[in-house]
């Protein structure tokens, strides 16, 4: 399951960025590119939904059902981050950080993919709760017991 698109990279990044990112000429007499080369963005975005996917899987059940918005946003960021070849600039780098920090919290269950999730609505820190009538036998009432 694609975590973003080719649209939601445009409408997030200057599409002469993409156009930069993805040209992979093979030597230097080919010119530079026009268009983004959409074999070299789809490999991006692949790359990054199977990092995502690792870290959803051992929370969530695959595929989910859709993609939250928040998802999106991450994905593009590690999609991009993924088209550097060399150093990335130190926002790009941030963002990247950022959204593996965020998906470290996905894992550990610390944040939901979706807030309102009724699936994990009421659910503690992994702790038991029980609820039943009082109980008969206690300290107490045991001590009179033959």
């Amino acid at each position: 399951m694609p975590y973003c698109t080719k649209p939601d990279m445009l409408a997030r990044f200057d599409p002469r960025t993409l156009v930069q990112l993805t040209d992979r000429p093979a030597d230097d007499t080919v010119p530079p590119a026009t268009a983004i080369t959409d074999s070299v963005l789809n490999q991006a975005i692949a790359d990054a939904d199977a990092t995502i996917e690792s870290y959803l899987a051992v929370s969530h059940v695959l595929p989910l059902p859709s993609v939250p918005p928040a998802l999106v946003r991450l994905a593009c960021d590690l999609a991009l981050a993924n088209l550097y070849r060399d150093a990335m600039p130190e926002h790009v780098a941030k963002a990247q950080a950022m959204a593996m920090s965020w998906l470290r919290d996905v894992r550990d269950n610390k944040v939901r993919l979706f807030p309102s999730d009724p699936a994990t609505e009421g659910q503690g820190a992994g702790l038991v709760e029980t609820r039943g009538p009082e109980r008969q036998f206690t300290a107490t009432t045991l001590r009179g017991a033959p």
